[in-house]
């Protein structure tokens, strides 16, 4: 047997799952080094992957138990993968601890967190640990440094920096994190050989090309809708933005984002219905029939005035926000997937972990300061087989991202989508005057995400680059 397919065999012996190479190269690797990154797209089984690893530690005795940081939304699907795997849960009950990222932050601080010492310890959702000197990674930090293996999972190891990374390689290396300004220095070095040294044998990427067609996976198509502002609307959203510019001296760096963080929040609390709201509604009504999984940041301006009109038209629905419980939250999935509701409404805290089945339209209400949060809404519809039990025909999902403009903006959409613009300059003819205008809140994050995940999206590729060529 090749080394570097050591847990084929085991695996293959252990389990009647027909486990995928991307899966079993998690435990390859995880033999051999303290530490994995495993950066595997949502959907693609990530979970099956962090449990075969588990196993093949411990068919080799490498490790003695299993310790799962993961969200208390994630536990029961990771229980569930294992039994599917073939584990009984005697086995999982004996081997495996379960803890939530402030469970375990908790236990270690006051002394009661399981001993790491021959465990693999496995971090769900490792990217929430991203925040530099947060409270909860330096607790985790001095833990993980006692464990025998640590297995981190994530779809979006880059969620706003490339800095993102520096916890998340401190976790699996054994090292101190990196201050950023020497992460900034060597990312920025021309002679990439510290940056190699850096990530070396950490990383295990496995992404799902958007471009390539899988058949296991529904194809998927984006509209972006424009509704530009009219009547009292656009009136409160105009005296909420210049009440909130006079706040700000200078319209520079941290300044502007304060400036379009506070108007974001004040604009989504306007009375009355808004019109991406009259949106919902038309498209509801135009198919009845489908399966809606519609988002927003917002649930009292977001996702209630939606809510009320359901009731009002006897449509039944769902909802999973951060404040539901773990029961209701199942309930809530178990009756989409089973078609017994037709719209399922979900927030940023709610959305983590779902396994959603034959959805045909996402709604994105609100822009996001970063791409990656919206791919991971994304990823709760658009998964492994989510559409095995409808026609081929069906096998698709139209995602549709709502933007509120200002009616100026409106006679300028094309030049501001095209060229991802951030501020808008106005000419008057008449009067041979032009004037800048602050650019509505929806338009400016679409494009400040979009141009922000275009410098991402290229250091990723320096890491896919350097990962394989130093394993």
């Amino acid at each position: 047997m090749e080394q570097q397919n050591i847990c084929e065999d085991i695996l293959y012996k252990d389990t009647k799952l027909r486990l995928k190479r991307h899966q079993l190269s998690v435990s390859n690797q995880l033999v051999r080094t303290h530490g994995v990154i495993a950066v595997h797209s949502v959907g693609t089984g990530k979970t099956l992957a962090a449990v075969s690893a588990s196993q093949c530690l411990l068919k080799k005795n490498i490790i003695k138990n299993i310790i799962v940081v993961t969200p208390t939304s994630l536990q029961k699907n990771f229980i569930k993968q294992a039994i599917q795997y073939g584990l009984t849960q005697k086995q999982i009950d004996n081997n495996y601890i379960f803890y939530t990222i402030q469970g375990i932050t908790n236990a270690i601080e006051s002394g009661k967190a399981a001993n790491p010492s021959h465990s693999l310890l496995i971090v769900d959702e490792a990217h929430n640990l991203r925040t530099l000197n947060g409270s909860r990674f330096n607790a985790i930090n001095k833990y993980t440094k006692k464990a025998h293996r640590v297995l981190l999972l994530t779809a979006t190891p880059l969620i706003n920096y490339s800095s993102d990374i520096i916890n998340l390689i401190s976790l699996a290396a054994k090292d101190a994190p990196m201050s950023q300004d020497l992460f900034n220095s060597m990312i920025g070095d021309r002679d990439r050989t510290k940056f190699k040294k850096y990530i070396k044998g950490i990383f295990n990427f496995y992404l799902k090309k958007s471009t390539k067609i899988d058949p296991n996976f529904p194809s998927t198509k984006t509209i972006e809708v424009f509704l530009p502002m009219t009547g009292s609307y656009l009136d409160t959203y105009n005296k909420i933005e210049q009440g909130e510019a006079g706040k700000i001296k200078d319209f520079n760096g941290k300044n502007l984002h304060v400036f379009y963080n506070g108007l974001r929040r004040a604009s989504n609390i306007i009375e009355g219905q808004s019109d991406k709201v009259n949106w919902i509604k038309k498209k509801i009504k135009s198919d009845p029939n489908v399966k809606f999984l519609i988002f927003s940041h917002f649930i009292n301006m977001g996702i209630v005035p939606v809510m009320k009109w359901l009731d009002k038209v006897k449509i039944p629905y769902a909802h999973i926000t951060g404040d539901l419980n773990m029961a209701k939250r199942e309930d809530a999935v178990i009756k989409y997937n089973t078609n017994k509701i037709k719209v399922l409404f979900i927030s940023k805290a709610g959305s983590e972990g779902l396994d959603l089945k034959g959805t045909r339209y996402i709604i994105i209400m609100e822009s996001a300061w970063n791409e990656n949060s919206i791919k991971q809404i994304v990823g709760r519809g658009v998964r492994y087989k989510s559409h095995a039990a409808l026609p081929k025909s069906k096998h698709n999902v139209t995602i549709y991202k709502l933007y509120t403009i200002k009616p100026e903006e409106n006679e300028h959409i094309n030049e501001i989508k095209k060229n991802h613009l951030l501020k808008l300059k106005i000419s008057d003819k008449v009067k041979s005057l032009s004037k800048k205008i602050m650019m509505s809140v929806d338009l400016y994050l679409r494009n400040y995400s979009w141009a922000k995940q275009q410098q991402l999206d290229q250091f990723e590729k320096l890491l896919i680059k350097y990962s394989k060529n130093n394993k």
